[in-house]
């Protein structure tokens, strides 16, 4: 349902999650620009949840800057300790 959630977001504001860039995937916007001013995050190298200052920011370095270390379990839902369990 997060991943459902996520697309369909990242679908609206016109943007390729980070998998879909890597391999490939045109970029309508040339890079993250619309979405950092949407919402205020950006790709900036942290990739642990300690860094991360709420869910809505782990889950945008989760699935569009690919830092996948924040879902450890592989269950879709980054930082736990942030976002809960589903």
């Amino acid at each position: 349902m997060v991943r459902k959630l996520v697309a369909a977001l990242c679908s609206a504001l016109a943007i390729v999650p980070a998998d879909a860039a890597a391999a490939g995937a045109a970029r309508p916007d040339g890079g993250h620009s619309r979405l950092v001013i949407e919402t205020g995050f950006s790709c900036d190298g942290r990739h642990l949840c300690r860094q991360m200052r709420s869910c809505a920011e782990a889950r945008y370095f989760l699935e569009v800057c690919g830092v996948s270390r924040l879902d450890g379990d592989g269950d879709g839902v980054p930082c736990e300790t942030l976002c809960g369990s589903h």
